[in-house]
């Protein structure tokens, strides 16, 4: 009876072996697979945040320029790869425009985009209503 014993020993600690290594070899695939999720959702959250703050450089540059004259019409800006620190580069389009009959109101829209290469690119358009500084007002 002994060596039956010793033979369901071993049988049962080889077992118990086998299962650790596949539950651990699921834990590892697990953690993985999350990681890969994760590293691409950051990947992909990049672009967005750059073309957000191109968006609201946009308009606080709208803003100033309305702040000096009320008759800025916009601009667009090309940005180059060694201006954003990468080799993306972005454009940023400013269009302003009077409101129909609220003379003291002008129409900022805003149109940002951050080109990875020639296939991904991320564009935010975006537009606000801002009301013209009184004469002599900077607010």
């Amino acid at each position: 009876m002994k060596p039956r014993l010793k033979k369901n020993r071993r049988a049962s600690t080889t077992l118990i072996v086998m299962v650790t290594m596949v539950c651990a070899t699921l834990i590892v695939t697990a953690g993985l697979s999350r990681l890969t999720t994760q590293s691409q959702s950051i990947r992909s959250k990049g672009p967005q945040a750059q073309t957000e703050a191109m968006l609201q450089a946009g308009f606080s540059l709208a803003n100033a320029q309305l702040l000096s004259s009320a008759d800025y019409q916009g601009e667009t800006w090309n940005l180059e790869s060694n201006e954003l620190g990468s080799k993306a580069t972005g454009v940023v389009q400013i269009t302003v425009e009077a409101v129909p009959q609220k003379s003291k109101q002008r129409k900022i829209t805003v149109q940002a985009r951050y080109r990875l290469d020639e296939f991904r690119q991320t564009t935010i358009t975006r537009s606000l209503i801002r009301q013209l500084p009184k004469q002599g007002d900077a607010s």
